[in-house]
Order: C-alpha cells, then sequence, then structure tokens
C-alpha cells in the first residue's frame, strides 16, 4: 500500500487521478483487480472505518472556527491531502465534528476527484480550478509548513499557518502565522489587495498550464454527448468549441512562439486572431472528446518546452505586434491566464445545462 501511495503521489500524469495511479500500482501486486474488491471496501468503509477515528471528540476550537468562517459568509473548500477515496475523506471530516453534510463546501478534494497531491504547486492550482478560478480573495489555512503553506506561496496565494509558537507569527502581509482561534483578527487587519491571488510569477502560470488539463477531464468526465454542443445562446461557444479553440491555440499559437523565443535571438510575435478559427473551421462540426485528447497532447508538448527553455529565454528582447517590448514572463502569463478564462467559460456552460 505504501508503495502504491507513493507512486500516487509522485503522479504527473494529467490524465490520470490518484486513484488510477494509485489503483495500478496496488492491486496488481495482490493479484486482483478494483471491480473484485469494490464490495469488499465498501463493507469495510461504511461498517468498520466509522469506529477508527482517532479523535475521541472534535476539537470545539475547530468547530467554532468553521462555524465563524460560515456566519463570515465565506467560501469553505477542504484541501485535505487526496490521497483517501471520497467515502474516507468524508468520514474523517465526520469524526472532526465538521460532516459534509451540514457544511456546504465547494469542494472537498479525494483521490477519485484530483491529480495531483500535496505538495506539488499543481494541487493547489488544481483546487483553484475546480472551484472556477474565483476572482476573489483566498486563502490557504494550514498547519503543515511544507506540506500546505511553502507551495501555496510559490504558486500565488495568501496563506494562513496554524501554529502556537510565539516566534512564528511574522510572515509579512500576505501571510499570517499563529493559532487557530487568532485567524479572524488577523483577516481583519488584511487589506482585500493583500488576500487577492498574485499569478504573475513563472511558477504560478506554468502549474496552470499543468493543471488545466486535469481540470477539464474532471469537469466533462460524465458530460452527456448532446451536451459538447450546448449553447445557450447564438453568441455564445460550445464547450466543443471551447476545447477545438485551446486545441489549435496550443498547436498553432503557444508552441510555435515558444520555440521561436528559444531559437530566435531577437525573436518578434504577431498577433494572431484565434477566436475567428472557430467559424472558419467549424469547430461545432468536431469531436469534442477527441479535440480533448489532442488538446492534452498539445498541452504535455508545452509544458515540456516551457519547462527546458535555457535561463538566457528570460534576457531576450521580445517585440509582440500589439504589447510592443516584452517579456518571456508576460508571455507566458498571458497564456496561462487564457486557460483560466476558458476554464470559468466551461463552468459557466455547464451551470446553464
Amino acid at each position: 500500500m505504501f508503495f502504491a501511495t507513493r507512486k500516487a503521489m509522485e503522479n504527473d500524469d494529467p490524465l490520470k487521478t490518484i486513484k488510477q495511479t494509485f489503483d495500478e500500482h496496488f492491486y496488481p501486486r495482490l493479484g486482483t483487480s478494483p471491480n473484485q474488491m469494490q464490495e469488499s471496501l465498501l463493507e469495510f468503509y461504511t461498517e468498520t472505518y466509522p469506529s477508527l477515528s482517532p479523535i475521541p471528540a472534535p476539537d470545539p476550537a475547530i468547530v467554532s472556527f468553521m462555524d465563524e468562517c460560515l456566519r463570515n459568509e465565506y467560501q469553505l473548500a477542504i484541501a485535505t491531502n487526496p490521497i483517501f477515496p471520497k467515502i474516507a475523506t468524508y468520514e474523517r471530516l465526520r469524526w472532526a465534528g465538521l460532516p459534509p453534510e451540514e457544511y456546504p463546501y465547494s469542494l472537498i478534494s479525494t483521490y477519485e476527484n484530483f491529480h495531483f497531491t500535496k505538495p506539488h504547486p499543481a494541487y493547489f492550482m488544481e483546487m483553484l480550478a475546480q472551484i472556477g478560478w474565483p476572482n476573489a480573495q483566498v486563502i490557504m489555512i494550514g498547519n503543515d509548513l511544507e506540506l500546505d503553506i511553502l507551495p501555496a506561496q510559490k504558486i500565488g496565494l495568501a496563506t494562513y499557518w496554524v501554529v502556537n509558537d510565539e516566534t512564528k507569527k511574522s510572515c509579512g502581509n500576505r501571510h499570517g502565522a499563529g493559532p487557530l482561534q487568532d485567524f479572524h483578527s488577523w483577516m481583519e487587519l488584511q487589506t482585500e489587495e493583500d488576500l487577492m491571488p498574485d499569478f504573475s510569477s513563472y511558477n504560478s502560470s506554468l502549474e496552470t498550464f499543468r493543471t488545466t488539463p486535469s481540470a477539464l477531464l474532471t469537469f466533462l468526465d460524465d458530460l452527456s454527448l448532446n451536451h459538447w454542443n450546448h449553447k445557450p445562446n447564438n453568441s455564445s461557444w460550445s464547450i466543443t468549441e471551447i476545447i477545438c479553440h485551446l486545441r489549435d491555440v496550443d498547436q498553432e499559437v503557444h508552441i510555435p512562439r515558444i520555440k521561436l523565443l528559444r531559437d530566435n535571438p531577437s525573436p518578434f510575435l504577431a498577433a494572431i486572431d484565434a477566436d475567428a478559427w472557430a467559424e472558419e473551421r467549424g469547430y461545432h462540426q468536431q469531436d469534442g472528446q477527441e479535440a480533448l485528447m489532442d488538446f492534452i497532447a498539445a498541452r504535455k508538448q508545452l509544458i515540456e518546452l516551457v519547462s527546458s527553455l535555457p535561463k538566457s529565454v528570460e534576457k531576450k528582447e521580445i517585440r509582440h505586434t500589439i504589447f510592443g517590448p516584452t517579456s518571456l514572463n508576460e508571455i507566458i502569463r498571458i497564456a496561462a491566464r487564457h486557460d483560466r478564462l476558458h476554464i470559468q467559460q466551461v463552468l459557466s456552460l455547464q451551470s446553464t445545462i
């Protein structure tokens, strides 16, 4: 089990959920399959697992903290490391006195619905993608510096490190530290700007690139065929058209541009009207599921290219038709923002189905 869990935590493939990676390394070693074990596992988690709580009783301070968050109308997401199945994760929340039946969590990460684990920064981006890249303040609250706080800071999130050591309370404006009961008073001292995600770094953009395919796979996993081409009105794109657009932009804009930046000493980037391709290329007549697989293949190539760029590219003088003088970081940042906008568009479309 430890071997399979380690392999699952090392997963970097947006096509595979943590469960899928765990299953392929766990069950063959037992000479069985997930289907053969399903009934026994369900019986264990429903009848035995609830009695295994290591907590004698819920911590009143944690319950009080969560209740105050609800009174303040905060959107709550449970960013627990997704190495447990949904049924076990939900039971662990009940042990803590925070049952999902009573708390309106916007998301709970489990090994069925996530592709990355902590401390991979892409895990935090996947959380944000699955709740729709909110245009609002976001704070990661956690008690583990290495698993919760540092990777969240790396991709641009404000954080609050739950720690009782008085010597560790000074972490700067965006990053608080202290006992959980001090969080709300710390919050009152922060400005809205302090708590907004900062996705301007190169790392943030790269992790956005990693996350987009996995988020789309999660959103579209059980989408019926007739919904791929659903449009709430004539001016909007369907999900098929969005996926085709993402595919072609990676294949014909992002990848060629990154190669040009890598190979040309004085690169010039021409503006491209990729939005016009939807009608010109008849995206609505294409196979959305096939386009998704082609997009993921192109995205893997893009990530490999960006990850392997030499440091010298960052110093190149780059010119763009619209932006004029620009930089590698700005080009990557714009591409990542493009991803986030289309993830929001997909979720908005799904809400109309």
